[in-house]
């Protein structure tokens, strides 16, 4: 169940800035109500538990704000709580990175499989249909004794060879599947102005 906060209380419960949570407001990333929609005026954001715990800063990122609004602290601790909090996104990026990287390397290698299994298959079926080909034409030529038996070659030929035509048709229409199904490599890099 979601509930309305105004842009200070979702920001004392989350610990990010209210600029952080208008801005994801603005993009469309947290529903709400507008300014011009309520009645006083302010922005309220509508948020679940799950949503309030997945906007909570974790305790390992450091806070690059003051306690307290008239506390304010030195540059140089400025400095390096903000070069803490960068440190750990890049680390977060890194991962996040490599599992996309390890993804679309397991993927790659699933769709070649896929493209070797169907090409030896595609080959085989190649192989027999050849081999019929070569039975009709001995047929056509004249080379069998028994007009029944070269009837009865020609119609078995004929079956074969439509039925591995279709066999051929599904292996080729599944190599083409194969082959643009895997996703192409995206990299997602954001930087918020850093």
């Amino acid at each position: 169940m979601s509930t309305l906060y105004t842009l200070d209380e979702a920001a004392k419960l989350t610990g990010l800035t209210t600029e952080a949570l208008r801005k994801r407001f603005l993009r469309g990333q947290i529903e709400g109500i507008g300014s011009k929609e309520s009645n006083d005026g302010k922005v309220r954001l509508r948020l679940t538990e799950g949503q309030l715990a997945d906007l909570r800063k974790p305790d390992d990122e450091p806070d690059d704000r003051p306690d307290t609004p008239t506390q304010s602290a030195s540059p140089e601790v400025s400095m390096a709580r903000l070069i803490d909090s960068l440190e750990v996104r890049t680390a977060r990026a890194e991962a996040s990175a490599d599992r996309e990287r390890e993804a679309a390397d397991a993927a790659r290698a699933a769709r070649d499989q896929a493209i070797a299994a169907h090409d030896v298959e595609r080959r085989e079926w190649r192989q027999s249909l050849d081999a019929v080909t070569a039975e009709l034409a001995a047929v056509r030529e004249g080379r069998s004794s028994d007009r029944r038996i070269a009837v009865a070659a020609v119609r078995r030929i004929r079956d074969q060879s439509s039925e591995l035509k279709a066999q051929l048709d599904e292996v080729l229409a599944r190599q083409q599947a194969a082959a643009t199904s895997t996703p192409p490599i995206t990299r997602r890099w954001k930087f918020w102005g850093y």
